[in-house]
């Protein structure tokens, strides 16, 4: 465990604090970790680099602090695809598919084109009920996140004014 919160201190944390000290603002700095978690988290996997790369140029967001939590986000997006595939179809009024990873991994390799005709509309129904899910959990995650950054410049100014 300690193994583990150092990583996540030198890889991260340090990363964000050097942000902060270069002058990032603390609301920008917590705008783009927040919308690179959430593109992070859309149920397409190998689309979240080009999606948060977009979201960073069109709200002007620190690139590298939301490419960072961007492949933070990689093994919760896995395990939430299912969950926005369901909301998605729940919210549709769909039935619910059947989502067998072996089958569609087989369907694939047959023929890309039978692939999307026979699994799509899951993709669709998961970006449905991402788009509608992720809004209120990324304001939140970022609200928390501007008053820790906050937090953790003042202390760093203050720890550098004091001689």
């Amino acid at each position: 465990m300690k193994a583990l919160a150092a990583f996540l201190s030198r890889k991260i944390l340090q990363p964000l604090l050097q942000q902060l000290r270069q002058g990032a603002s603390p609301s920008k700095l917590a705008w783009s970790v927040s919308m690179g978690t959430v593109c992070g988290l859309f149920p397409i996997l190998g689309t979240t680099t080009l999606l948060s790369g977009a979201a960073g140029m069109v709200f002007r967001l620190n690139h590298v602090a939301m490419q960072t939590a961007n492949y933070l986000a990689y093994a919760p997006q896995l395990a939430l695809i299912p969950f926005f595939i369901r909301m998605g179809e729940k919210i549709a009024g769909a039935e619910p598919m059947i989502i067998d990873l072996a089958v569609m991994k087989d369907r694939f390799s047959e023929s890309p084109s039978l692939f999307f005709q026979d699994f799509g509309m899951a993709a669709w129904h998961g970006i449905l009920a991402w788009l509608i899910l992720m809004p209120i959990p990324a304001w939140i995650f970022a609200r928390v996140l501007e008053r820790a950054f906050s937090r953790l410049k003042g202390r760093g100014q203050s720890a550098s004014s004091n001689p």
